[in-house]
């Protein structure tokens, strides 16, 4: 059995380049996504269970609505130019 602290699963999770959501179970270790499994793949004892159900589970995705162009800058900047 895998050693993760955190497993997310849900009806639809975004794997890989997909271009459509499937189930997926996401099994986290440290911050980070060890393994890829199917939806009814077995929790590791210890571990924490996030059932996401239908919503939309986007792993690596980083919220971009940050103020990038703060402190100090006058003009707007976007997130495609500031990061």
């Amino acid at each position: 059995m895998m050693n993760v602290e955190l497993v997310i699963r849900g009806q639809r999770v975004l794997v890989g380049l997909a271009e459509h959501p499937e189930p997926a179970s996401l099994f986290v270790r440290g911050g980070r996504i060890v393994a890829v499994r199917p939806l009814d793949a077995a929790v590791p004892l210890g571990a924490r269970l996030v059932e996401a159900g239908d919503l939309l589970v986007t792993p690596g995705i980083v919220d971009s609505h940050v103020h990038i162009n703060e402190p100090g800058r006058t003009e707007w900047e976007g997130f495609a130019t500031a990061t």
